[in-house]
């Protein structure tokens, strides 16, 4: 097809007459052609711009599909900070329980070891007092801390 429109384009003095009139007539009959392509040119710019709005308006519904997940995404993320949160405070509160027992026990060792130095120790029953004492107190600040 290039090949044949080269050769008319190169070849066309040959086959015209040197008669203005007769070349005017040439020339006259590709105009009904520049019409009709100038047509379907302006046909193929409608149709682009028919295909720019489909594609545009399938973006807008992408992006609206993408803003619901991110949505989502971060709903979930919230839910984890929270779970989180309170699997942080558990935790702390398990520690503190944890910190209450071991001092107990340390209470209760100390107990054990001032009935075995009783005979060496001259204020044995103050020393078991405040030993009793301290055991009360902390008995009920950890069960004021479980309520």
């Amino acid at each position: 097809m290039t090949l044949l429109v080269i050769i008319l384009f190169s070849n066309y003095w040959l086959l015209l007459d040197k008669d203005p009139i007769d070349q005017s007539a040439f020339g006259s009959m590709f105009g009904a052609s520049s019409a009709l392509f100038s047509g379907l040119a302006f046909l193929g710019l409608i149709y682009t711009i028919f295909l720019q709005m489909k594609e545009l308006s399938l973006q807008r519904d992408e992006l609206k599909l993408t803003r619901e997940e991110l949505h989502k995404s971060a709903e979930a993320h919230q839910n984890a900070l929270n779970y989180q949160q309170q699997q942080a405070k558990s935790l702390e509160r398990a520690a503190t329980i944890n910190g209450y027992s071991a001092l107990l026990d340390a209470l209760k060792e100390k107990d054990k070891m001032c009935d075995f130095y009783k005979s060496k120790s001259n204020n044995y029953e103050s020393d078991k007092a405040v030993i009793h004492n301290q055991i009360a107190d902390l008995t009920e600040k950890l069960e004021a801390f479980i309520k």
